[in-house]
């Protein structure tokens, strides 16, 4: 849901605005909260509304704020034309001839603030208690009213709102530049060594370092924290929150392993050093960007390196392991159910993807699911793969999404059977091995020739 609340004015031409600047709330009067159920919210309540954030731009020599965001729902001042008198054009005579003047067309600028509307709770655990906190809507609100009729005075790099009756209700610190904008951090490989089975799962963990915010966005070892940024200093303001990789699993010789994620993982770094840092550094060194992250007594603790990587979602990551399957061929292997006739049947395998849909169910988005087909041409079974986590499904092929006929015959039902018992995946350099639920083995493969080139 949009809700739109708007003005109208008529100019010629619209106001030319500056490029917003970034500030972040660090105190407020009153927005609606100020009995407290537990006096122990209230270092959490400031916390809480020094994540606020404005963006701010000069129009017509006057500063206004252009957007607001405090977390949940986003607003901002919106503005567009339209045509109050089209554009005409007169014909006269001169000389005998016809002659044409244009008369512009005139215009209106419509303008106003639109919030969208989802709901958006907090809740803090104090003495074993939760409680749940409507902070949000009522910060939104306080925001939403008064960005709009406040006074924007500066004063020694702060912005205050000052509201009609002259009083300040809000104060404001700028954010540095270098972290109101969508930067993207790797942990420099020279310096810092990842893990490597996570790295060949799901590839580089991007970090993202915006005001109030770091966080990282591999689907596990995953970390956010709150953080203080001004121009010199850096703190947390918060606990980290750690999202280890948890009963992950992988393939070495074809053998399954339970991976336990090393000290130098980016989650236990992260971890561990955050706490420590109070300061940080740019450098620009062979048109890379760095930026290096110190302790109290300047000791560098994190190096980060600039990347045009940006994060990774969900579906990508299950486009990603398909595109590490469909590069070749696989050879289904004997087991006791199935014995060498009937795999000889339809093996090798090699995977077909296709395209999901985006949210409209319009336009084709990330290959979400593959078909397995048969040596001879044939769809043997549907496959989808839970891009975060060995998790999958088999299921039926469906010719709608494979263009292939059906496989068919005794030895496929059998092959069939076998396979829709699997609810997990590994795969190596070498192997290609279905689990059940409880990671035992239903099916193995090895790998074949190389299908580049070929049609896939």
């Amino acid at each position: 849901m949009l809700l739109f609340i708007g003005a109208t004015s008529t100019e010629a031409k619209p106001s030319e605005a500056a490029k917003p600047t970034m500030w972040r709330m660090v105190w407020v009067d009153d927005f609606g909260v100020s009995d407290l159920p537990h006096e122990g919210l209230r270092k959490h309540l400031e916390s809480f509304t020094r994540t606020a954030t404005i963006h701010t731009a000069v129009e017509d020599g006057q500063h206004i704020t252009v957007s607001a965001y405090v977390g949940c729902n986003g607003m901002g001042r919106q503005t567009s034309r339209r045509i109050v008198t089209p554009a005409k054009t007169i014909e006269t005579l001169k000389d005998g001839k016809p002659h044409y003047d244009t008369i512009p067309a005139e215009y209106e600028t419509v303008s106003g603030w639109y919030t969208t509307q989802t709901a958006c709770r907090k809740s803090h655990e104090i003495d074993g208690k939760t409680y749940a906190l409507d902070w949000f809507s009522k910060m939104e609100a306080f925001l939403f009213t008064n960005a709009q009729s406040a006074v924007h005075a500066l004063s020694d790099g702060q912005l205050e709102w000052i509201s009609e009756a002259g009083q300040a209700i809000a104060k404001f610190e700028k954010v540095p530049e270098a972290f109101s904008g969508n930067t993207y951090w790797e942990l420099d490989p020279e310096i810092h060594e990842d893990d490597p089975i996570l790295a060949k799962y799901f590839g580089a963990n991007t970090i993202t370092l915006r005001f109030p915010h770091l966080s990282s966005h591999r689907p596990c070892d995953r970390v956010y924290a709150q953080v203080e940024m001004t121009d010199k200093t850096f703190n947390l303001s918060d606990e980290v929150r750690a999202y280890p990789c948890e009963e992950l699993s992988y393939l070495l010789n074809g053998q399954r392993y339970i991976h336990s994620s090393p000290e130098h993982s980016l989650q236990s770094l992260l971890e561990q050093t955050l706490p420590e840092i109070t300061q940080y550094k740019f450098l620009e060194t062979d048109k890379t960007k760095r930026l290096l992250l110190s302790n109290q007594n300047g000791e560098a603790l994190l190096y980060f390196r600039a990347t045009e990587k940006s994060p990774l979602r969900g579906i990508e990551f299950q486009t990603r392991i398909y595109d590490m399957l469909d590069d070749h061929e696989w050879t289904l292997e004997p087991t006791k159910r199935l014995r060498h006739k009937a795999i000889k049947d339809v093996s090798p395998i090699r995977t077909l993807r296709h395209h999901g849909y985006n949210i409209s169910g319009k336009k084709e988005g990330p290959k979400t699911r593959a078909t397995l087909v048969s040596s001879m041409d044939c769809a043997l079974q549907g496959l989808n793969v839970n891009g975060r986590s060995h998790n999958m499904n088999v299921y039926n092929p469906d010719s709608k999404w494979s263009g292939l006929p059906e496989c068919k015959g005794e030895s496929v039902e059998k092959i069939r059977t076998e396979l829709g018992k699997a609810k997990k995946i590994l795969f190596d350099d070498n192997h290609l091995i279905f689990y059940d639920g409880d990671w035992n083995e239903v099916m193995r493969a090895k790998r074949g020739r190389r299908l580049i080139g070929e049609e896939n």
